[in-house]
């Protein structure tokens, strides 16, 4: 970068002459290397690898081949963009022929999606968002930003306590049958059904006491029918 800037010293009232150079490294001055406004003329810079579902991929690829009068196909066409959400991309073409802009999504929207998949999967095995980008590092996957990893963890978590709350409903329905088939109900027709408690109070190795803010209480449904035991924790 070449040429100067004339600024003014507030105390001496001297007007300085200094390269552009010196000025740009002040960490006062943000200077814009964008363009203006984007150009759709320049091929864009795919890095890495992505998640596709590869059917979608190869049926949305066949949809805008052959797209125009010219015979022009896919093949004359260029990546120009590609917008971003976590996991999902949406690749966007220009065609060198017609200038024909097409868009291609890497998933099925109405499927579940990647982002709220992955997100459950690595809740599944015990680890949270660091070891998520260590995962995704490693296979040079442009990962998720915690914005949008804590908001599937939220759906994810609402989507497991609904379906525990069911399995729970279902369970009692089942116990309260076949404690009516056995006879064991009480005087006014209520179902007996057993059940065994049990908790726990986790200790830390920090902070006073040793006690975590939290603790576990543990519920049993003891079936001696069927030689089950349905756990509600």
């Amino acid at each position: 970068m070449h040429g100067k800037v004339t600024c003014l010293d507030s105390k001496e009232d001297e007007i300085l002459a200094l390269p552009l150079d010196d000025i740009s490294q002040s960490s006062d001055l943000n200077i814009s290397t964008s363009p203006l406004k984007e150009n759709l003329n320049t091929d864009a810079d795919i890095l890495g690898r992505r998640i596709v579902n590869i059917s979608h991929l190869f049926n949305a690829i066949k949809l805008i081949d052959n797209h125009e009068s010219f015979d022009c196909s896919f093949k004359d066409m260029r990546i120009i963009k590609e917008i971003k959400y976590g996991f999902k991309s949406t690749f966007v073409f220009k065609c060198n022929m017609c200038n024909t802009i097409s868009k291609i999504l890497t998933e099925d929207e109405n499927l579940m999606s990647i982002n709220t998949a992955a997100v459950a999967g690595i809740i599944n095995i015990g680890c949270g968002f660091s070891h998520f980008q260590d995962i995704t590092c490693a296979l040079e996957v442009p990962t998720i930003n915690y914005g949008t990893y804590n908001t599937e963890h939220k759906t994810v978590c609402q989507g497991y306590e609904l379906a525990a709350i069911k399995a729970m409903d279902d369970a009692a329905k089942i116990e309260a049958e076949l404690a009516i088939q056995a006879g064991d109900i009480d005087t006014n027709g209520t179902p007996l059904v057993a059940v065994v408690a049990d908790g726990s109070w986790c200790k830390r190795s920090y902070k006073t006491m040793y006690n975590s803010p939290s603790g576990m209480i543990r519920y049993s449904l003891l079936s001696y029918k069927f030689d089950s035991i349905f756990n509600f924790v």
